[in-house]
């Protein structure tokens, strides 16, 4: 047993001494590096609009769950009120077709909303806000989408009635947004 057990011992003293030469090869052979490359931070990437959880892309039975509807329709244009929520929003598909997906969301808002300040908070200042335009807009290419969003107001006393909020793909053209009533 002695003898069998000193074999062993041998055996693996000699394995390990191979194990350390060829280590000492490997660290010879290759260079190590002298200087170091800095890590630049990943940006956070922005979170996509997704009011209610109803998001561009989406497949018409997602939607339709996100809505808490169990009967799925082919309408191209669906009304959607949540219950105790202070906004509708109509959402308009690709097509009629089962696997339609989402392709334009309209938000409307009951004041006091305040929809402005967040927008800005979360994607900073609009891309696009031509002077003589109702309308703030940021383009999110990241997200894909585009994000409008207008304020009206009552003509007396310019106190604020309603926000509306659309988006749609970036890849739709940018209409001109329709005068203010």
């Amino acid at each position: 047993r002695n003898t069998m057990n000193r074999i062993a011992i041998a055996g693996l003293a000699a394995l390990l001494s191979m194990g350390r030469a060829d280590a000492e090869k490997t660290k010879k052979a290759i260079p190590l590096p002298t200087t170091v490359t800095p890590v630049k931070p990943v940006a956070t990437p922005v979170p996509c609009p997704a009011t209610a959880s109803l998001e561009i892309g989406q497949t018409r039975p997602v939607a339709f769950d996100m809505m808490s509807r169990k009967e799925i329709t082919n309408e191209m244009h669906v009304h959607h009120a949540p219950a105790n929520r202070p906004y509708h929003v109509d959402l308009t598909f690709d097509g009629p077709s089962k696997d339609a997906k989402v392709i334009g969301l309209h938000y409307v808002f009951n004041p006091p909303a305040g929809l402005h300040g967040d927008i800005e908070k979360r994607y900073g200042k609009p891309t696009l806000a031509p002077a003589d335009s109702p309308e703030d807009i940021w383009n999110l290419p990241a997200c894909r989408v585009r994000l409008r969003y207008k304020m009206l107001f009552t003509a007396k006393e310019n106190t604020p009635i309603q926000e509306e909020m659309w988006v749609e793909p970036l890849s739709f053209p940018l209409k001109a947004p329709a005068p203010p009533k």
